[in-house]
């Protein structure tokens, strides 16, 4: 004799977040690197064209060679639009 399998609502509540994560977007990391020199970066590449600068907050963007207290988020041409609330 066959049972019938029951699922409840937790049991689908977790295949639901198990189909969700096959989505081709990953989440990127949670990675925040500081340095010795009080400048922050996050996201692929972030800081990477700074050479001399110090207190620099860097997300998603490489950041100019002597960048000094400066914020940059996102990169040109790729994000066309910032809010802030």
């Amino acid at each position: 004799m066959k049972e019938k399998m029951q699922f409840g609502p937790l049991s689908s509540a977790a295949a639901l977040l198990g189909i969700a994560g096959l989505s081709s977007a990953g989440q990127p990391p949670d990675i925040v690197t500081s340095d010795s020199t009080s400048n922050t970066a996050m996201g692929t590449q972030a800081l990477q064209g700074l050479t001399t600068g110090s207190n620099n907050i860097e997300i998603g963007n490489q950041g100019l060679a002597a960048d000094k207290k400066t914020i940059r988020i996102g990169a040109s041409g790729t994000q066309t639009a910032a809010y802030v609330a």
